[in-house]
């Protein structure tokens, strides 16, 4: 007899979930430190922007989303 598990809720919390959340909070959070500078650096701010953009779409992708639009 084969055991199968029940498959996870999408909502459910993995590690890979929690790494990426981690990391999107991680870099939104040095976003706002480097705008609230008295001189923000725009080179660092892109930068982090870009990383942003690869953290979310590693998240999405741990609910098996992909891209940004939302009809893919």
């Amino acid at each position: 007899m084969q055991n199968i598990s029940s498959p996870k809720p999408v909502g459910a919390t993995t590690p890979d979930k929690e790494r990426a959340r981690a990391q999107y909070q991680q870099l939104r959070r040095d976003l706002v430190a480097h705008y609230s500078a008295a001189e923000p650096d725009a080179a660092t701010i892109d930068s982090i922007m870009d990383q942003l953009l690869a953290a979310q779409m590693k998240f999405k992708a741990t609910f098996g989303l992909r891209g940004n639009n939302p009809t893919e």
